[in-house]
């Protein structure tokens, strides 16, 4: 009787010693994985307003004769930029912050409808829609974004994931404000506001919506690839006005669509150790 209760004893004590060894799956917890990407791409283009007949005063007319413009406007391709910060508590779910800078271009496509000539041999009007057809404004945007991300089926070759994002962007110059240069009867080269801006703010709220994949090429990095739809809040003209007034504008949101790539140092937090 006595051998058989150290026999239970010394099995009872085995089991437990294996147990504290080596956890049971279900019962191992996630270790905090911080990551760390740099990444960078292209940024799309798109139509941003149009403003088919633009009444335009002539000089020299004594304001009551008028050319008409009609001005059109685009934002073109450019360099997408950004850094985020992923830290994941689990398989699946993290929480993201993140800053991305958008570089683009202002295209404008200005052409006359109507012009007097007569009344305005110097074709100043023209020399300004000319101006603002050949001009070149960079829009430089800056996004800083809190969000989540889920990645599908982690561990593998190549990992899926979705991420949605909310913040604020802010952008150095106006997508609604135009003028042109024109050369006057004296020599002297003048600039001519013809759209003026009503909003002087350019912050805005912003989201992101992205879908990519992560591919780990050696232990504790990785590769990524994204598409991303930014949708940006921006002004647009609706109407026409005795220039230089302010033109009617609505508010609507812009959709820039990015691919990058990136590359992402990943991090562990070990028991006993920081990352």
């Amino acid at each position: 009787m006595p051998n058989t209760t150290v026999a239970r004893s010394t099995a009872l004590l085995c089991l437990a010693a294996a147990m504290g060894a080596a956890p049971l799956p279900a019962q191992e917890r996630s270790q905090p994985r911080l990551f760390l990407t740099i990444n960078a791409g292209i940024v799309f283009g798109g139509d941003l307003w149009t403003l088919p007949e633009q009444p335009v005063a002539i000089i020299g007319g004594g304001g009551f004769d008028f050319d008409t413009m009609r001005i059109a406007r685009r934002l073109n391709p450019g360099l997408a930029a950004g850094l985020t910060a992923a830290l994941f508590m689990s398989r699946h779910f993290g929480l993201t912050f993140e800053a991305m800078y958008l570089g683009q271009h202002i295209d404008d496509d200005c052409t006359m409808v109507a012009e007097n000539a007569a009344l305005d041999p110097q074709r100043r009007n023209a020399q300004v829609c000319r101006s603002i057809t050949q001009k070149e404004t960079s829009v430089a945007t800056t996004g800083f974004y809190l969000g989540a991300m889920y990645r599908f089926a982690p561990g593998g070759f190549a990992t899926p994931f979705l991420r949605v994002q909310g913040g604020v962007s802010l952008r150095n110059t106006s997508v609604v404000e135009t003028s042109g240069a024109f050369l006057d009867a004296d020599g002297t080269v003048r600039d001519r506001v013809i759209i003026v801006d009503p909003d002087d703010s350019y912050t805005a709220p912003t989201m992101a919506i992205s879908a990519g994949v992560m591919i780990p090429v050696s232990p504790g990095y990785q590769f990524t690839l994204e598409v991303r739809d930014h949708i940006i809040r921006m002004q647009r003209v609706t109407g026409p006005a005795v220039a230089p007034a302010r033109h009617p504008t609505e508010g609507f949101y812009d959709h820039a669509i990015t691919v990058t790539v990136g590359f992402s140092i990943v991090l562990e937090k070990k028991r006993g150790r920081r990352y």
